[in-house]
């Protein structure tokens, strides 16, 4: 069985770094089984385009985001990033419950 891959894309100015990480953790760790965490500081926005990063932070899982905004938002390295929570809200960090759901639909790479 092969791991799920996740790659947490940030940028030095964003404030939600670390609670970022914190709800990532929580959520693989509700969901179980192996996976590989890689962390990526993104510094220009030629790297944010190349990796479809619309803002920190950005979590890539198996190379896909889920959470990915409708085509024309542009990327740019020195975004701050906003997400639609299960309740409607609007929060720089997607809830657990949302990753979870992410991780378990993403399955082993």
């Amino acid at each position: 069985m092969s791991a799920i891959t996740v790659r947490y894309l940030y940028n030095e100015g964003c404030p939600s770094y670390e609670e970022g990480l914190e709800v990532l953790r929580a959520a693989a760790l509700e969901v179980g089984g192996e996976m590989i965490f890689e962390e990526q500081l993104i510094s220009n926005d030629a790297e944010a385009a190349r990796l479809g990063f619309y803002g920190s932070p950005t979590y890539l899982i198996n190379g896909r985001d889920p959470f990915a905004p409708p085509g024309g938002v542009p990327c740019a390295a020195q975004a701050c990033r906003a997400y639609t929570t299960s309740d409607g809200s609007i929060s720089p960090v997607p809830d657990v419950d949302q990753l979870i759901t992410a991780l378990s639909e993403a399955g082993p790479a």
